[in-house]
């Protein structure tokens, strides 16, 4: 039996892939308040995940690595994937982290996650892309990987069970 291994995603990076480039899925370890926000298209073997680090860019124009800012990459990989063949309306996405990873400085200002969490669903939404799971917020890291043949995004974190969505 042949261990097939995942591809990494870093942080601002966003990767468009097959299944039969990358059977072993996509894979993002150490997400804390970053979102991975994971769009494939059902029954076609092919997905994309974007591992944002914030809502949007400073200024303009936009630094390079626009996958860093969840108003850059999201846009970026419905256009890579539609330069696929992939019809908006077939792409579902699958949303994951968000967390508020320190408890200092507590207030009532939103925080980083939370922002990223609003600004990747506001950037799916004016794609039009259904949201077909979430696993969002709270207060620990997660590590993920996303299943290019089933669409299936496995969560495992060091204080809770692995979860599927």
């Amino acid at each position: 039996m042949t261990v097939r291994k995942p591809e990494r995603v870093g942080i601002g990076e966003y990767v468009v892939r097959t299944f039969e480039e990358a059977p072993g899925g996509l894979a993002i370890y150490g997400l804390g308040s970053c979102v991975a926000v994971f769009i494939h298209r059902p029954g076609v073997r092919l997905g994309a995940l974007a591992h944002i680090l914030l809502p949007e860019p400073p200024g303009e124009p936009p630094p390079s690595g626009g996958g860093a800012f969840a108003a850059i990459a999201i846009p970026a990989v419905v256009d890579a994937l539609r330069s696929l063949g992939c019809r908006r309306r077939e792409l579902r996405a699958k949303v994951t982290g968000g967390a508020h990873m320190f408890s200092f400085g507590a207030s009532e200002r939103e925080t980083l996650g939370e922002r990223n969490i609003r600004a990747a669903l506001q950037a799916l939404a004016k794609e039009s892309i259904e949201v077909a799971g979430m696993d969002v917020g709270g207060s620990y890291g997660r590590a993920l990987l996303a299943d290019l043949a089933s669409g299936a995004v496995r969560i495992t974190s060091l204080k809770r069970e692995m979860k599927e969505i």
